[in-house]
């Protein structure tokens, strides 16, 4: 339990700490109200992925699941993939076209091997309203990597993620981000959530549509991205909502008023889809037994679950 002493060292910190940055921001933000706008009719499914990577004897391994959820309709697929060595050398080409040679971050590919099994399921639902945990301008960033891999299996992976990408944009996505914090759509200066915090301490808001254009180096996609921040109930987390401008701002408003505004809260189908992907601590247990007995390795240097 905690002690009268800590209390009174936390008390001193917060009475010494400097005011934060966000009381001298100064940037105009407007709302809409979702509520004004009709419900949106269309068919709907929910996709979220989960993925485990660790080290065993010379070899690494990536696990990943991902599940679609819809009216009466679920569909689970999962992938695996073994290499035989522990990191992977990658040719990395940056902004000023220097090149240069890098042990890639394992977690990273990891990340992206496990978004491809979400936009596979994006593409075999393609007909309906999609809705991603995560962040569509996140995922054109790894698809913007421009890296080679120095692994054949890997490469064709990465490959098929870009693919499925590119094709998504043609799709009504809408995805829900919460990890928000370096974002600056609003000025250059002021990290986003920092603007909206001083504006909105607590209260309920949905901003009016922001867009960014986007378009790759290979000139395969040109699009805008629509973005609305909210926060869907007093004192809830603040979230920000992309979507490709397939959707039109009344079309992005109504779903907003359907699935978010309705039920004041994160879409439950998402969080749905996160339960029943999600790989827990003992499946990866048993899953590293079958690896370690199939290989002849008693021991691995374990990541958390992801």
């Amino acid at each position: 339990m905690i002690t009268f002493d800590e209390i009174k060292l936390i008390e001193d910190k917060l009475k010494d700490l400097e005011k934060p940055t966000q009381d001298t921001i100064t940037v105009d933000i407007k709302t809409i109200d979702p509520s004004s706008y009709n419900i949106y009719s269309g068919d709907s499914i929910y996709i979220d992925s989960s993925y485990v990577h660790d080290i065993i004897g010379p070899y690494y391994y990536i696990f990943a699941r991902a599940v679609a959820i819809g009216s009466n309709f679920e569909k689970r697929i999962s992938d695996l993939i073994i290499i035989p060595d522990l990191f992977f050398e990658a040719e990395v080409k940056s902004k000023d076209d220097k090149l240069s040679i890098i042990n890639e971050s394992l977690s990273e590919f990891a990340s992206i091997f496990s978004k491809n099994l979400e936009y596979r399921l994006a593409i075999e639902n393609k007909n309906k309203l999609i809705f991603l945990d995560g962040s569509l301008l996140s995922d054109f960033i790894a698809h913007e990597k421009y890296f080679r891999i120095i692994n054949e299996d890997l490469s064709k992976i990465y490959e098929e993620f870009k693919r499925n990408f590119r094709e998504s944009t043609n799709l009504k996505i809408v995805s829900i981000a919460k990890r928000i914090l370096s974002s600056r759509f609003f000025n250059e200066k002021d990290p986003d959530v920092l603007i909206l915090m001083k504006k909105f301490p607590y209260e309920e808001f949905y901003t009016e549509i922001i867009e960014k254009e986007i378009e790759d180096k290979e000139k395969l996609i040109k699009k805008n991205v629509k973005m609305v921040y909210f926060r869907p109930k007093i004192q809830d987390h603040i979230y920000r909502l992309e979507a490709w401008d397939n959707l039109s701002n009344e079309e992005l408003y109504s779903i907003i008023n359907t699935y978010i505004k309705n039920i004041k809260r994160y879409p439950i189908g998402l969080k749905l889809a996160h339960n029943r992907c999600k790989i827990t601590n003992k499946e990866k247990k048993i899953l590293e037994e079958i690896i370690r007995k199939k290989l002849g390795y008693s021991i691995s240097i374990g990541w958390d679950t992801k």
